[in-house]
């Protein structure tokens, strides 16, 4: 049942990255040819727009990138596109196995800076009473 499920978890990402990267490699096209094709006398054309257009386009790409890679950083054996050689990819599937044996929870998310920050929630009991 569980690996049913992970199949279908990873059928839909899949489907909705498709969905979602779609129009942004339409745009990106669009733009890049009105780009290509500047004439120095269409002087009414918005070059600045198209500029912006294509800058703005790579940004969001790079967002979905990185949020769609998020959805699988859990997963045993994964490795990030950008990641350096070495390692097996264990890692974190590793420790989040461990933090929710022991009732916890972690949790994955972009830094804005780069990189990703990691959360790791444990529950917290009291001690028994020693007499």
């Amino acid at each position: 049942m569980a690996e049913e499920s992970e199949r279908l978890n990873k059928t839909l990402l899949d489907s909705i990255s498709h969905e979602i990267r779609t129009p942004i490699a339409v745009i990106t096209t669009v733009a890049g040819t009105l780009n290509a094709a500047r004439d120095p006398s269409l002087t009414q054309v918005p070059w600045a727009m198209i500029d912006e257009i294509q800058e703005a386009t790579r940004r969001l790409n790079r967002l979905v990138g990185n949020l769609l890679n998020m959805t699988f950083i859990f997963d045993r054996f994964y490795r990030a596109p950008s990641a350096p050689t070495g390692g097996t990819g264990l890692g974190l599937a590793i420790a989040k196995g461990f933090v929710e044996a022991q009732g916890g929870q972690v949790e994955a998310a972009n830094r804005p800076g780069g990189g990703a920050a990691f959360r790791i929630r444990l529950p917290i009991s009291k001690s028994p009473t020693v007499s």
